[in-house]
Order: structure tokens, then sequence, then C-alpha cells
């Protein structure tokens, strides 16, 4: 993993806490940004990848709270 697939995760782990803050976590759904189709494949890729790995890694600090 390189610095900026770091920071993306960070990023993304930052959004799923914020909104956690407004919506109780069995109710909240990720959703990936669009505009997907201007964005290569492998981009695309990494950010859905980027968006499960934060969820997952959430997901795990809230069943260990």
């Amino acid at each position: 993993m390189n610095k900026k697939e770091a920071r993306v995760r960070r990023a993304r782990k930052t959004r799923i806490r914020i909104a956690l803050q407004h919506v109780p976590a069995g109710r909240l759904a990720l959703a990936p940004d669009c505009g997907f189709s201007q964005t290569s494949r492998p981009t695309s890729r990494r950010k859905l990848v980027a968006m499960v790995e934060g969820a997952r890694i959430v997901r795990r600090e809230l069943e260990g709270a």
C-alpha cells in the first residue's frame, strides 16, 4: 500500500465515523461516489476496495466496543 492509498483508506474510515454520528450503524449503507464512468477501471477498483476495507475496519471497531 502506498501513501496515497493509505490516505484514501483513512479518509473513508473518517467519513464512515462521521456518518455514524447521524445514522445508526444498522441503517447505514455505503455507496461509491458517482463519476466512475469517467474514471479508469483500476482507479475505480481501488476506490471500491478502500470503501470496503474502511467499512470492515469500522465494523470491527464497533463490534469490539
